[in-house]
């Protein structure tokens, strides 16, 4: 059993589906998962995010997380060596027991890793002796369950919601975002950067830029020696 602030996980009831039989039997519909990154990134941008990745008035941990947004843009044309080095920056950055850049990634690896086989990726495991390093441990290893898919009931609804076209993602990520004291908005804002940069890599699009500046986490535009088709 692993508690974390008032939640706990009962480590012997957690979904366990290795990705690789997994993720072979998605067949997302990307066009309404960006409608459903957008609706979400527009909560969020409305409700409290004070304390979270979020919250622009704390200024390094807030520049820190947006870097990291910018390095992930590379990922919608390619496999990134450089995403694992700016991910490994925000772990441990924020308060809280699972701090806010551990969440974040937690988030964003989740979605990435469940979907990235249906664009051609390979998933993203980070290796969790630099994660310990960098963060507490049992936040490092809730990130090292969640990137392997070893995860709760409430997040193992938000991984079927985004693979299945008869459920609502919007839903499911919204029960997400009163987890904890901010944790919830962390791992909603990751999921749903993790939608962008996988709609917009399987659609040729860039739409992630928007949501970005959405979550106020602005970015630059896509390097224009690598554009994507609109």
């Amino acid at each position: 059993m692993l508690f974390t602030g008032n939640l706990s996980i009962d480590l012997k009831q957690v979904s366990r589906q290795p990705i690789s039989h997994d993720a072979t039997r998605r067949s997302p519909d990307f066009v309404s998962l960006v409608e459903a990154s957008e609706i979400l990134s527009v909560i969020l941008s409305i409700i409290d995010t004070k304390g979270s990745a979020l919250d622009a008035t704390l200024r390094p941990i807030h520049n820190s997380i947006t870097d990291f947004v910018r390095n992930i843009m590379n990922l919608r044309i390619r496999d990134s060596e450089e995403f694992v080095a700016a991910a490994l920056r925000i772990v441990g950055l924020g308060m809280g027991f699972t701090p806010s850049g551990d969440d974040l990634l937690l988030g964003f690896l989740l979605v990435y890793n469940s979907l990235a086989q249906t664009i051609a990726r390979a998933p993203i495991h980070l290796e969790f002796k630099h994660l310990v390093k960098r963060t507490n441990w049992i936040s490092a290893k809730l990130l090292d369950y969640a990137q392997h898919l070893l995860i709760d009931d409430q997040m193992q609804a938000v991984v079927d919601s985004i693979s299945n076209i008869d459920q609502d993602p919007v839903l499911a990520v919204e029960t997400l975002i009163p987890r904890g004291h901010t944790s919830g908005i962390d791992i909603a804002a990751g999921i749903v950067l993790g939608i962008s940069v996988i709609c917009d890599a399987a659609l040729e699009q860039e739409r992630t830029e928007y949501i970005g500046t959405m979550l106020g986490l602005p970015v630059e535009p896509a390097n224009s020696k690598n554009p994507l088709r609109i």
